[in-house]
């Protein structure tokens, strides 16, 4: 009788481009609408002066969003690109510089012009930086209705590349702006929001899109880090987290954080009953407006590994 046992890992690795311990710059990419609809002078069947008058608290959200050391850190790269019909000339910095940032974004007029969110958006991908973490917001109280034809724009949203490093965030600042056609896109996409919001200021915990862990045991923790920097850590007490196949596994405990998730697993029959591998997924939801985390879900490989003995006869 030979017995052969197989060997007991009880390492944490995970799987991507960054690890647990590295962390990448970001880019922050602002496309603010600034047509006159912004200050109530937009026209909707027909009638003038028949929008809201939004523009003021925008400036002065998205400024103090800027002074903000929890919200922006130093080392982020700040664009703000403001458009009507065409994109305008950039507001460009560093966090580091954020009152002169913020000055600027004050200084903000709004333009005669229509809204052609197409031209935003492909201005936006363009500042993308492949060596950072982009964050692309687009800022809105209308619909596209000047340049190409909106199944353009619907087209260019549909290519948006579902990418760890890159998260979009399209923000309907009004009833005006609400478009479903762009949620149903932005739904197909695990790293783009498209949602009806009136305060600009979010928290954002970014994670990897895939996961390997090691479990040993009846009961393991585990760390899942955000990709990006978080200058000022919180405990974000409104997300559920669930394990989406619990046939095996359970979620016992979490805690989840802007700047990382903190969750044990524990298992649901003897372990030389679970498969020694499984694929499985964490799914995030959550009912507060102002938190978006990214991707919805995150898929994990459970690898069961313990000593066990085989017998040959």
């Amino acid at each position: 009788m030979i017995r052969i046992f197989l060997a007991i890992l009880t390492v944490f690795i995970l799987v991507g481009s960054v690890s647990a311990q590295e962390k990448k710059l970001v880019k922050r990419i602002y496309l603010v609408d600034v047509t006159k609809s912004m200050i109530g002078e937009g026209k909707i069947n027909g009638k003038k002066n028949a929008t809201e008058d939004i523009f003021s608290s925008l400036r002065r959200n998205l400024a103090n969003i800027m002074c903000d050391n929890c919200a922006v850190c130093d080392d982020d790269e700040i664009v703000i690109i403001p458009f009507t019909n065409k994109t305008f000339n950039a507001i460009r910095g560093y966090g580091r510089n954020r009152r002169e940032i913020a000055d600027s974004i004050i200084e903000l007029t709004t333009r005669p012009g229509d809204t052609n969110i197409d031209a935003a958006w492909l201005a936006g991908i363009n500042e993308l930086d492949s060596n950072k973490i982009n964050l692309l917001f687009l800022m809105t109280d209308g619909i596209h209705n000047y340049g190409p034809d909106v199944n353009v724009l619907y087209q260019h949203l549909e290519e948006w590349r579902d990418d760890q490093d890159n998260l979009a965030f399209y923000f309907m600042l009004t009833d005006n702006a609400e478009s479903q056609k762009i949620k149903d896109i932005a739904d197909t996409k695990s790293t783009m929001i498209a949602k009806r919001i009136s305060n600009i200021k979010i928290d954002i915990l970014q994670l990897s899109a895939s996961y390997r862990i090691t479990f040993k045991g009846e009961n393991a923790s585990f760390n899942m880090t955000s990709l990006s920097n978080s200058c000022c850590p919180q405990e974000l007490d409104c997300v559920v987290l669930t394990l989406d196949n619990n046939a095996n596994y359970s979620i016992d405990r979490y805690h989840i954080y802007t700047n990382k998730v903190e969750f044990s697993i524990k298992g649901k029959c003897p372990r030389n009953l679970r498969p020694l591998s499984e694929d499985n997924s964490l799914t995030f939801s959550w009912n507060d407006k102002q938190i978006f985390i990214l991707p919805k879900k995150v898929n994990i490989q459970i690898n069961n590994i313990d000593t066990r003995t085989m017998i040959i006869r």
